[in-house]
């Protein structure tokens, strides 16, 4: 009996370790998930899409199997007592209690988040199998408590009110603690305590400066040229790339070129480079504002789901999601993104959103298909567009003005008034 009885606790254990486990790969890996299902056969892949498709029922199948193992363990020992019909019977009840309870929290709780993971490998893969079944064995319940779900879950309304009133109560304990009684706070003060509250909700893509406006250096590029990029942009830091901006060699700084250069050498910029930090596009502001500090970094060059480049994030990036537009000296004013001509014409930059134009312009456009009025312009014209080229979209008329490039630089919108019906 106590034999029969070990090895159910092993197996219940066991699997105690894989659903903490899988559950702790799901919640803290996601993005590293997809890159790791690009590489399985098919089935495997299909298999772990549809866990991924609803993360949150997959942890809840995972969360009940674990639940529902040490339930088994703890009647397991209450049989044990009832059958032997020990001396003891209270004693013998918890030691038994003991032993499950103290296995679960090695095996359920202290081995599956201490255990290093192997580089490249997920554990959710390795118990596809297992995860998969359970999620196929609770199913019947997920149905039945789909309505609940997303009770148990903020939306980001009650999120943002949650943020609010945190700050709010940091302040009050502040003013409390300082003795300055009440405290008064700024409307843009308070506005930027808040954009810190939600660093942890705003992903890198949010506020990265995308592929196609990265000034970068090709690794056989001319030192003039390199020159002329340092001069025309002001920056200190470059992507340093190998052909093609997907082929990323490393970072060049402008000082350690210049130290090269000082020392009469003809630098080999990959030498000099210093190695990239690569972060997906989905990792929250928070994260890494964090790594960077602790790195002693101020670059991280952005990478999408396949492992090509998104864009560039700096810490200024960062730092202007929190307080606003930061100008440096050797910047020029720039223009106004949307500014008014005449009551029916505006020149407006590529990169305005369609939100904010629609409402300076008092129009409708459809911002669920596309983010920016460049979005909307390349997909009207299928093509990569031409100076004067116009197009027309819910009663507007779009006309490119400057191109450098394959980007477009200046839009004129154009408000087209209705023809008046002509009388019979």
């Amino acid at each position: 009996m106590l034999i029969s009885a070990a090895l159910l606790w092993l197996i219940l254990w066991g699997l105690a370790f894989i659903t903490t486990r899988a559950s702790l790969e799901l919640l803290r890996n996601p993005e590293e998930l997809d890159t790791i299902a690009q590489a399985l056969p098919p089935f495997r892949k299909a298999r772990l899409a549809q866990l991924l498709k609803n993360p949150q029922s997959t942890l809840f199948a995972l969360s009940w199997a674990r639940s529902l193992s040490l339930l088994l363990a703890t009647v397991t020992a209450f049989g044990i007592t009832a059958s032997s019909q020990p001396v003891q019977p209270v004693l013998t009840l918890a030691i038994l209690l003991s032993v499950t309870y103290l296995g679960f929290i090695f095996f359920g709780e202290a081995l599956p988040r201490y255990l290093p993971a192997e580089p490249g490998k997920s554990p959710l893969v390795r118990y596809l199998w297992l995860v998969y079944a359970l999620r196929f064995l609770f199913s019947p319940l997920l149905i039945l408590l789909k309505p609940y779900q997303a009770r148990l879950k903020s939306t980001p309304a009650e999120l943002e009110e949650k943020k609010e009133e945190l700050v709010e109560r940091a302040l009050e304990s502040l003013a409390e603690s300082t003795g300055m009684g009440e405290l008064v706070v700024e409307k843009e003060e308070k506005e930027m305590i808040q954009k810190i509250f939600r660093l942890d909700t705003t992903e890198v893509k949010e506020v990265m400066v995308p592929r196609i406006n990265m000034v970068w250096v090709e690794v056989n590029e001319g030192l003039e040229e390199i020159k002329k990029k340092i001069k025309e942009t002001g920056h200190a830091r470059f992507p340093l790339c190998r052909k093609t901006i997907d082929e990323v060699a490393g970072i060049l700084y402008a000082k350690d070129l210049l130290a090269s250069l000082t020392l009469g050498e003809k630098p080999d910029l990959e030498k000099i480079a210093r190695p990239a930090y690569f972060v997906p596009e989905t990792k929250m502001l928070d994260e890494l504002l964090l790594e960077l500090k602790n790195m002693k970094n101020h670059l991280a060059v952005v990478v999408d789901q396949y492992g090509g480049t998104a864009g560039m994030i700096s810490l200024e990036d960062i730092l202007e999601a929190i307080v606003g537009d930061i100008r440096q000296e050797s910047e020029t004013p720039e223009k106004k993104e949307i500014e008014k001509i005449s009551e029916l014409e505006y020149l407006v930059l590529p990169t305005v959103s369609l939100a904010n134009l629609a409402e300076a312009l008092s129009s409708r456009l459809p911002e669920e298909e596309f983010d920016t009025v460049g979005g909307l312009i390349y997909a009207l014209v299928g093509t990569l567009p031409t100076v004067g080229q116009k197009v027309n979209s819910n009663g507007l008329e779009f006309t490119v003005e400057k191109v450098s490039g394959q980007r477009i630089q200046l839009v004129r919108v154009t408000k087209v008034l209705p023809q008046p019906k002509s009388s019979a």
